[in-house]
């Protein structure tokens, strides 16, 4: 004979008083927090180090996506589809380098393929801004008009340097040079310091240009107090591109048709109007797509 035997199994929580946490507050967990993290620092320092260099990190990923587009648009001049393509790609190729680095990890160990990628990122970045953004210095030389600067005796001078001199500019990078025509210059003085934009454009908007910036743009910022004088310089490119020993061992210059100068007695104001009425979302409506920004102190002025 079988006799079938039926089971029911109950399962539950048993309330054992005394064992319930009681709130401890703001100030409570924040106190207990801290002495979670000084236990681990006593029983394994690499566990807080870990802790920091996590947070750091979550920070940064989380700026880089919270203001990468607006940095990219307002800051950089990217434009706004650009910006859009700049998203895929970092979405594709993080994609694929977490593939990758999965390999990599399985094979050699998690610890090489962290620091190997921190350097290599270190590396990427530390090249692109030694290789981007504006020239570190800014030299302006003003003659009495620009038959000057095609001159025999001007050109002997360039076509025979120093040893000194070629030494030197071996060492230049990044480096922009244009001979130019002062279109237009008002103010009441110079300044100690010089906001420069440097750009090229379709020259069909030449003149869409030249009316925006003066008579809509730097009469206005000229009025603003810490503002001495504004310049617009339109390059002579065929005296600009003319080769010279001088410009032997170095790379070849930059040569922006355009280039803009405010000159302002303080930092402040110079640089609120290179992000504001000069910036770039504000050339960009005048058919300027992508612009050289820099703004610079005055280390010493030549007069004879």
């Amino acid at each position: 004979m079988v006799r079938r035997i039926e089971t029911e199994s109950v399962s539950g929580f048993i309330h054992e008083p005394g064992q319930m946490t009681k709130p401890v507050g703001l100030l409570g967990a924040y106190r207990r927090l801290w002495s979670e993290i000084t236990g681990e620092w006593r029983r394994d320092r690499n566990v807080v180090y870990y802790l920091i260099a996590s947070a750091v990190f979550r920070d940064g990923v989380t700026g880089v996506v919270t203001f990468g587009a607006v940095l990219g648009v307002n800051v950089y001049g990217i434009s706004e589809a650009n910006v859009l393509l700049f998203g895929v790609g970092a979405s594709v190729i993080a994609a694929v380098g977490a593939a990758l680095g999965g390999l990599l990890d399985d094979r050699v160990g998690s610890k090489p393929v962290i620091v190997g990628s921190l350097i290599a990122m270190i590396g990427v970045a530390v090249t692109l801004m030694a290789l981007s953004g504006a020239p570190a210095f800014y030299t302006l030389y003003e003659v009495r008009d620009r038959t000057v600067l095609s001159s025999p005796a001007y050109l002997e001078r360039l076509n025979s340097p120093t040893e000194w001199t070629t030494r030197s500019v071996a060492h230049f990078r990044n480096t922009s040079r244009s001979l130019c025509d002062a279109v237009y210059s008002s103010g009441s003085g110079s300044g100690g310091v010089i906001g420069t934009i440097r750009f090229d454009c379709d020259p069909a908007h030449d003149a869409t240009v030249l009316v925006r910036l003066t008579q809509d743009v730097l009469p206005g910022l000229l009025a603003a107090t810490g503002i001495a004088a504004a310049h617009v310089c339109r390059a002579d490119l065929e005296v600009s591109k003319v080769k010279t020993a001088e410009q032997k061992g170095r790379a070849e210059n930059l040569v922006p048709r355009w280039v803009v100068m405010l000159e302002g007695s303080q930092l402040e104001p110079v640089q609120a109007a290179l992000s504001g009425p000069l910036g770039p979302a504000a050339l960009a409506t005048a058919h300027v797509p992508q612009a050289v920004h820099g703004v610079y102190r005055l280390e010493f002025d030549l007069l004879k």
